[in-house]
């Protein structure tokens, strides 16, 4: 096992591990279904009378494709991807399954950003007496834009910096060993030997 990484470092124990591995995959499996019935019922209704989807369905829309692609990749696919030297249960991944499952796990942005997008609707729709019609002419187009641009951008990013390694059994923006750096988890003596503890830092600020 490689000393670049703590496989228990997360978990008191192999038992917590595997437990809390088994609960992701399970959860994000029923995520995954939700999210496929969504966008099933949506397409159906586009393939009849596109002219009847209104802002809500398409956000939603979004939404669950978002939510697919961090759900599969983040929490089922899991520690599949994460490389094998570090140990944890179920790890058969290595630097290249890593850097794809981290650059999935910040497309996640995209589900947070269209659960705003949700909120912001229904209180113009709700309070502000805005009608359907008026925010997908003023707002919508530019939202989803925005959104997409932001998530892919966010996500590419580290890939530059090789920012993407495993921490707690999944792989996300931060250096390795994850320890490294003097970044929030950083312990300021230990030497990064991949990614860069700065990124880390920023995007621990933006997302956390």
């Amino acid at each position: 096992m490689s000393d670049l990484y703590a496989p228990y470092s997360c978990m008191d124990s192999a038992g917590q591990e595997i437990a809390r591995v088994m609960v992701q995959k399970f959860s994000s499996g029923l995520s995954c279904l939700g999210s496929t019935h969504i966008l099933s019922l949506v397409w159906r209704k586009w393939r009849h009378d596109a002219l009847r989807i209104d802002p809500y369905q398409r956000i939603m829309a979004m939404y669950s494709i978002f939510d697919i692609l961090f759900s599969f990749f983040y929490f089922f696919l899991g520690t599949w991807m994460t490389p094998a030297e570090t140990g944890w249960w179920g790890a058969v991944g290595n630097e290249k399954t890593c850097t794809m499952q981290g650059f999935f796990f910040m497309m996640g942005y995209g589900t947070a950003a269209y659960q705003m997008t949700l909120s912001l609707q229904m209180l113009l729709l709700v309070v502000y007496m805005w009608t359907p019609a008026q925010f997908a002419e003023l707002l919508e187009r530019k939202l989803h834009v925005f959104h997409i641009f932001t998530a892919i951008f966010m996500s590419l990013m580290p890939i530059f910096f090789d920012s993407y390694n495993p921490e707690c059994g999944n792989c996300r923006p931060v250096p390795k060993p994850y320890w490294c750096g003097d970044w929030v988890l950083g312990d300021g003596s230990t030497d990064c030997v991949r990614g860069d503890d700065t990124l880390a830092g920023v995007y621990q600020f933006i997302f956390w």
